[in-house]
């Protein structure tokens, strides 16, 4: 919902319609044909070391833990602050209801990749059922005439917003604390863009590409598996952002957009289908929390595993439960750094640093995957059997890969320049320990100790 507050409706929506061409496409292809050629867990840090040594790969995996672990804590915070307000988890209640529900969420991934894998499709079909029924209910009054004015909730102009609890009124939906007026509506002040919010926004939104190769030495036929998953993954959630906010941005009596932030669908959804309709969102969001919780802590233990097997990280880590064979000691290290990270940031800061770590990580990788092409012949089909190579050649790649790699630039530059200092301070200082940390954990293949 922050987008559209954050950029507008031209620039909001045109950032989520273009940003899947420039970052998500690129990044899915080579992540499927690197993930095909170093088919093992933890499988980018294993082509960072064929390009750069230990030192960058151990790097880029710690980045990548680091980000996960923090986007995972994002998740019981983003609830929290649904229950409680938002800013409420500094408190001795929010705390401690941010680590019962990451503890809670946490029991789903000690039962194995089939178990996991299975929850999380069938989450993903129940999460999207009640925003399927917003955009078809919206599609449907496309079609017929509307009952009430056909007037539509959307300004595109810079107008000065109106008072949003007045359009609450008119939606017959109670003036709530979402509804609050804001400056703008307060002073009669144009609105503006908040740029570097809105990058932030959609980046998170639509990172993670490259987690996949984390376990790739879990997944059968990887050569088909990976372009087709990544593909029409690729599709799906464009679709699945584009098409409700298209709804909530142009279907009459909707809030405006400049007061659109976290749980706005729940009043969009009561404008559009009334209180039923956003009783089966405020479902929606808490399962698409747990959903996306336990998809990346079944990411970051089997990077932290893959690791230990790389010889990157200590052995421990590597363990698996002898009944599931799920790798428990690193989901635990993870559920501990997120416990520890829950009461320490809000929301946006928890965003923030993980989008920089996350764009070191792709950076780096990016970067490795360039230098490991054109080491290799310029034909496009250069590949084994069980390897899947993207239908370009070395130049042609390169062309695809710079946008991307200009726009994680951007992020790492936005976060070091142009954010809160505390989140500059940390953003710093898990770099520093990075390298530190290499030195205790990593300096020696410790697989041959």
């Amino acid at each position: 919902e922050e987008v559209l507050a954050a950029g507008g409706p031209a620039i909001g929506m045109g950032a989520m319609l273009v940003f899947p061409w420039l970052y998500c496409v690129p990044v899915a292809l080579i992540s499927a044909e690197l993930s095909t050629q170093f088919p093992e867990d933890g499988s980018f840090t294993l082509w960072v070391a064929a390009c750069f040594g230990r030192f960058w790969a151990f790097q880029d995996g710690y980045w990548s833990w680091v980000s996960g672990v923090l986007d995972s804590a994002m998740y019981p915070v983003f609830a929290a602050e649904l229950i409680l307000g938002v800013g409420s988890t500094g408190s001795l209640a929010g705390v401690a209801l941010v680590i019962g529900l990451a503890l809670a969420a946490s029991s789903l991934n000690f039962m194995g990749v089939q178990i996991v894998g299975r929850a999380l499709i069938a989450l993903g079909v129940v999460v999207m059922l009640p925003y399927s029924l917003l955009v078809g209910i919206w599609g449907w009054q496309l079609v017929l005439p509307f009952s009430g004015p056909a007037e539509l909730a959307t300004d595109f102009t810079h107008s000065p917003v109106p008072d949003p609890a007045v359009a609450a009124a008119s939606a017959g939906l109670e003036p709530a604390a979402h509804f609050a007026p804001t400056p703008q509506a307060l002073t009669g002040d144009k609105w503006t863009p908040d740029l570097v919010g809105l990058l932030h926004l959609v980046f998170w939104s639509y990172s993670g590409w490259d987690s996949i190769s984390t376990f790739a030495g879990e997944v059968h036929n990887p050569k088909r598996t990976f372009p087709l998953a990544l593909m029409v993954s690729v599709v799906l959630v464009t679709l699945a952002y584009v098409l409700p906010l298209s709804a909530g941005l142009l279907y009459p009596g909707t809030p405006h957009w400049a007061t659109w932030k976290e749980g706005s669908f729940h009043e969009i959804g009561a404008v559009i289908g009334g209180k039923a309709l956003a009783g089966l969102l405020g479902v929606s969001s808490a399962l698409s929390l747990l959903a996306m919780y336990c998809a990346e802590m079944f990411i970051d233990s089997f990077l932290l595993l893959g690791m230990a097997e790389q010889g990157l990280a200590p052995r421990v880590f590597a363990k698996r439960d002898k009944r599931f064979d799920s790798p428990y000691v690193a989901i635990v290290a993870s559920l501990v750094v997120i416990c520890v990270f829950c009461p320490l940031f809000d929301f946006v800061m928890l965003m923030q640093v993980n989008n920089a770590l996350t764009c070191l990580s792709v950076l780096i990788e990016l970067v490795a995957a360039i230098l490991l092409r054109f080491r290799s012949s310029d034909k496009a089909y250069n590949a084994g059997p069980e390897e899947y190579r993207t239908p370009l050649g070395n130049m042609q790649m390169l062309a695809m890969l710079l946008p991307a790699i200009a726009t994680v630039t951007l992020v790492i530059a936005t976060t070091l320049f142009m954010v809160d200092f505390v989140v500059q301070a940390s953003v710093l200082g898990f770099i520093l320990l990075g390298g530190m940390l290499y030195f205790v954990c990593a300096e020696r293949d410790l697989r041959t100790d």
